[in-house]
């Protein structure tokens, strides 16, 4: 399950990246060269190369363009710079020892990750979305504004009006959505990894006595 959740966030992230390419592909050079009618006869190859290439898109956009804009802003070096948790170990190893011994709590914590992975890309998504959707609107179809007693910085003004009543709002609740989630994230695996560990050292000593009775036992 964790794996199939992994995988269609993933893909989700890179449908997301298509989406804004595909836009402003047909900004600069239009859409009239594409044969819809010629393009239904390949829906099952498309369909499957479209999620192949989202997936790798997915893969590098989350990796190597998001996540390192992000470093500053991440919950872990907020929480290490204010010392508002300490942990043990590295929180790598720790979900490492939770999913040995209880892999029920390492799903629900891989779900809280990958819902954060999400979030962090769609943060920076939207916003690309929205810009590119207003840039194909207004270089497809400016000619047709021309036409209209309106002057063109009507239409400019309605589009820095909608970028920032809508891109900027949504993009930055998704990042606050994304620090509180991966904030939740990192308290329940300090929490797991402590209640785990103390049950395991709390058997020890049981294992222990159980081995010295039996030595006795043989030795009688």
């Amino acid at each position: 399950m964790t794996a199939k959740s992994l995988l269609v966030e993933i893909v989700i992230i890179g449908f997301q990246i298509l989406t804004w390419i595909c836009l402003l592909t047909f900004s600069i050079a239009g859409y009239e060269w594409i044969h819809f009618e010629v393009l239904k006869d390949w829906i099952p190859v498309i369909s499957i190369t479209l999620f192949a290439v989202s997936y790798t898109l997915g893969l590098i956009f989350d990796n190597f363009v998001v996540s390192p804009f992000f470093s500053g802003i991440h919950p872990l070096q907020v929480i290490k710079r204010h010392g508002k948790l300490e942990f043990p170990e590295k929180p790598h190893y720790m979900m490492l020892y939770i999913r040995c011994f209880n892999n029920d709590v390492a799903q629900y914590l891989d779900r809280l990750l990958n819902q954060a992975r999400v979030l962090k890309s769609t943060s920076v998504n939207f916003i690309i979305i929205i810009v590119s959707t207003l840039f194909f609107i207004l270089k497809r179809f400016l000619p047709i504004y021309k036409q209209l007693p309106i002057s063109e910085n009507y239409y400019w003004g309605i589009a820095y009006l909608i970028i920032f009543l809508i891109a900027i709002p949504f993009t930055l609740l998704s990042i606050m959505t994304w620090q509180r989630t991966l904030f939740n994230y990192y308290v329940s695996l300090l929490d797991a990894y402590n209640i785990l560990k103390s049950k395991q050292e709390a058997l020890q000593p049981t294992s222990h006595n159980t081995q010295n009775t039996d030595a006795g036992i043989g030795s009688v």
